[in-house]
C-alpha cells in the first residue's frame, strides 16, 4: 500500500504546476504553501474549493491528509479529493481510488476503486493502470477470460520496468487539463 501513498503525494504536489496561472488566489496559496505558511494556503484555497475550483479541492485533500495548516483528518481529505474526483479531475479519481483501496477516510471498497481507476484510464490517465495492477495482485480483480488474464499478467510484468512507469506517468500528465473550474 506504500505505492499508493507515494503516487498520491507525488501527483498532488505536481498538481501545483497545473494551476491556471491567471488565478491569483490559487497562486497566492501556492506561494504560501512553498513558504510553509500552510494555514494561509488553506484559507486561500478553501474559498476556491467551495467555488468548485478542482485543484483547490484536491490540494485541500492533501493538506488534510498530511495535517498541514489543519488537523490531520482522513475523512476531510477523502471528502475534498472525492469532490475533485466527482468534478472530473483525473488525478483525483486516481487518488480517490487509492483511498478506497487503503480505507483512508472512507470504507475499503475495491469495486469503487476499480471503477475509478478504469474511468480515469478511459480518459487517458494511464498511470491508473498501476492501481489496477495492485488490485490484480491482491486478487481483487477477477479476470473474465483467458485473454483478460493474459493482459493483466503482461501489464503486471511491465510494472517491473521503471521506464514503463515513467512513460505512463508522462502520458497521464499530458491528460491533465489547465481548466480548474468544474463544469
Amino acid at each position: 500500500m506504500k505505492f499508493f501513498l507515494i503516487i498520491y503525494f507525488s501527483f498532488t504536489i505536481f498538481n501545483f504546476a497545473l494551476a491556471d496561472v491567471s488565478d491569483n488566489k490559487f497562486q497566492e496559496g501556492q506561494k504560501a504553501f512553498s513558504e510553509k505558511d500552510y494555514k494561509l494556503a488553506y484559507k486561500l484555497w478553501l474559498k476556491l474549493a467551495n467555488d468548485n475550483y478542482i485543484h483547490a479541492q484536491s490540494t485541500l485533500g492533501f493538506l488534510y491528509a498530511k495535517g498541514l495548516g489543519v488537523e490531520q483528518n482522513d475523512e476531510e481529505s477523502a471528502k475534498w479529493i472525492g469532490k475533485a474526483s466527482n468534478n472530473g479531475e483525473l488525478q483525483s479519481m486516481y487518488n480517490m481510488a487509492g483511498l478506497y483501496v487503503q480505507g483512508l477516510g472512507v470504507s475499503k471498497d475495491y469495486k469503487k476503486a476499480e471503477q475509478l481507476y478504469r474511468k480515469s484510464i478511459s480518459k487517458g490517465f494511464k498511470i491508473s493502470i498501476s492501481g489496477l495492477i495492485a488490485l490484480y495482485r491482491m486478487g481483487e480483480i477477477q479476470q473474465k477470460n483467458a485473454d483478460e488474464r493474459k493482459y493483466w499478467e503482461s501489464e503486471d510484468k511491465k510494472m517491473e520496468n521503471k521506464d514503463y512507469i515513467n512513460q505512463l506517468y508522462s502520458e497521464s500528465v499530458q491528460q491533465l487539463p489547465p481548466n480548474n473550474k468544474s463544469k
